[in-house]
C-alpha cells in the first residue's frame, strides 16, 4: 500500500488489490490475522484491537496499526486482484510471487476486447524502507511513462534507461488481455 500512497499523492489514477484467498497480517508468535476480502480496514483494526493489538509491546503491533490506518485513508477496504474488473494500462507488483500470479491471472481470462496491458515488477523486501524507496522508483517510473506519446512502443527503452539510472531490476510483460 506504500505504493499506492505515493503514486496516489503523485496524482496517479491508482488501485491496489491482493492475489491470495484471503487477507492475511502478521501476527503474534507467527500466528496470522486473517480477513476475508472486503472487510473493511477499520473493522479490520477493531478486530486486532480486541485480540490485544494495543497491548502488544512488539514492534509487529505498532507497525501494524500504523499501516492500517494510513490504509484506512487510501481506501475502505483490501480488493482481490481476481475479482477485479477493470481494464488497467499499468499493472505494478512489488513481490515476483504477486507477479506471477497476475499474469496467470490475466492469461486465463477470457475477454473480447484484447486491451494492451504493462505489468511490471519491482521485487521489494517487506520493510517499511525497501517499500517507501520502491514506491518512489515507481512514481519516477509511472512519470517516465505518463509522459511517452506510446507506452506501448516505448515501454522497453524506458525500462531500460530506469534500470540504468536506478540500479533496480524490473520484470516486465506487456499482456493483451
Amino acid at each position: 500500500m506504500e505504493g499506492h500512497k505515493q503514486l496516489y499523492q503523485s496524482g496517479f489514477k491508482v488501485s491496489s488489490y491482493g492475489v491470495g484467498r484471503m487477507v492475511t497480517l502478521p501476527g503474534e508468535d507467527r500466528k496470522p490475522n486473517v480477513f476475508e476480502f472486503g472487510t473493511s480496514y477499520k473493522d479490520i483494526l477493531a478486530k486486532l484491537e480486541e485480540r490485544g493489538l494495543d497491548r502488544n509491546e512488539h514492534t509487529w503491533g505498532k507497525d501494524l496499526r500504523k499501516m492500517l490506518e494510513r490504509n484506512t485513508l487510501l481506501k475502505r477496504a483490501p480488493q482481490r486482484w481476481q475479482d477485479n474488473t477493470e481494464q488497467h494500462d499499468v499493472v505494478i507488483t512489488f513481490d515476483d510471487e504477486v507477479y506471477d500470479m497476475v499474469l496467470l491471472d490475466l492469461h486465463s481470462r477470457h475477454t473480447e476486447q484484447f486491451c494492451p496491458s504493462i505489468v511490471i515488477n519491482r521485487h521489494t523486501r517487506d520493510n517499511a524502507q525497501d517499500a517507501s524507496e520502491a514506491a518512489l522508483e515507481m512514481v519516477q517510473l509511472c512519470t517516465q511513462l505518463e509522459l511517452s506519446s506510446d507506452i506501448f512502443e516505448d515501454i522497453g527503452s524506458i525500462v531500460e534507461e530506469f534500470q540504468e539510472e536506478t540500479k533496480s531490476r524490473l520484470n516486465l510483460s506487456v499482456y493483451m488481455a
